[in-house]
């Protein structure tokens, strides 16, 4: 009897936790990406990718290494959000440092002109309730050093459920968009597969923990396969990671992404004859992308530049 009462505190923790864990379990939620209006939330980007290539030819040519960083930190503001639930977002640029190190390459490990000059600017981004840019305003630097793109890293609107989930749980998104690289356009082609893995709380909130893993396939469009036969350029890729979601106040925490693609260039030149080997570029690709949330401030207010 002694040694059962020493250790039924224990029993009862032990079936708290248990029943806890339980509950958890059974817990379905609502994972709304829709930021509080007039809400500023502090973001630190820091993004890697490092890219080793190959051309043929008669000589092949040794793999040449490419790398670039980026360092960004900015404030978004939720400035709007229209009745169709389309939300229009405000990013102040605080620091922004692009740069790239290659063999031979002039600015290597320098910083970026153009992304300096962003610094102290203000940006516009449109968010349909589907999770595309719908629209941007900026500087014409922004688009120059692919800015919008690396916003919707701040963004899971394309791959959160519109209906509630419960932890354990796993949906598949698809998605596909044309983009044009030079004359030729491509079909991209997206298959995100989510998870949640639990839920817990975190500085007065509730947090969801996501895990996610993104394959991707990019070729010419049908009709532009047809236009540039003489040319093949494929990308395919897989990334995965985890990320933190603040589902009350529909914000993203924390955002860890690590990204392989390989990448397949080939022409051939009608010129050489119908029996000449085509030139082909080919190359690995690996990213990482790690994004925070530094801190939130829904009265926050900023002075800003903007330069249209």
């Amino acid at each position: 009897m002694i040694r059962f009462a020493k250790i039924l505190p224990a029993i009862c923790v032990f079936a708290t936790l248990a029943c806890f864990a339980c509950a958890q379990e059974k817990e379905s939620i609502s994972l709304p990406f829709n930021p509080p209006v007039g809400s500023t939330t502090l973001y630190r980007l820091e993004q890697t990718s490092s890219q080793h290539y190959e051309s043929s030819s008669e000589t092949p040519s040794p793999s040449r290494p490419l790398s670039s960083r980026v360092s960004l930190v900015l404030e978004q503001k939720v400035r709007e959000r229209l009745a169709d639930n389309t939300l229009i977002l405000q990013y102040y640029i605080r620091q922004f440092d692009f740069r790239q190190t290659a063999e031979n390459l002039p600015d290597s490990n320098v910083p970026s002109p153009r992304a300096k000059a962003l610094e102290g600017t203000t940006v516009t981004l449109t968010l349909s309730p589907e999770g595309e840019v719908s629209d941007f305003q900026g500087p014409p630097d922004a688009r120059q050093v692919n800015l919008p793109e690396l916003l919707k890293s701040f963004s899971l609107r394309d791959i959160l459920p519109q209906r509630k989930v419960k932890v354990g749980e796993t949906w598949t998104t698809k998605l596909s968009e044309h983009s044009q690289r030079g004359p030729v356009l491509m079909l991209q082609e997206k298959e995100f597969t989510t998870t949640l893995l639990g839920v817990e709380d975190k500085n007065g909130s509730r947090v969801a923990r996501l895990s996610v893993k993104m394959e991707l396939s990019q070729k010419p469009a049908p009709e532009a396969a047809a236009k540039h036969p003489d040319v093949e350029l494929t990308q395919d890729g897989v990334s995965k990671g985890e990320v933190l979601f603040d589902f009350l106040q529909g914000r993203i925490l924390s955002e860890s992404i690590d990204a392989r693609m390989s990448v397949r260039a080939s022409r051939k030149n009608p010129t050489d004859g119908k029996d000449a080997k085509p030139q082909t570029v080919s190359s690995i690709v690996e990213v990482t992308v790690r994004l925070e949330a530094i801190s939130s401030d829904d009265s926050a207010t900023t002075t800003t530049r903007e330069i249209m």
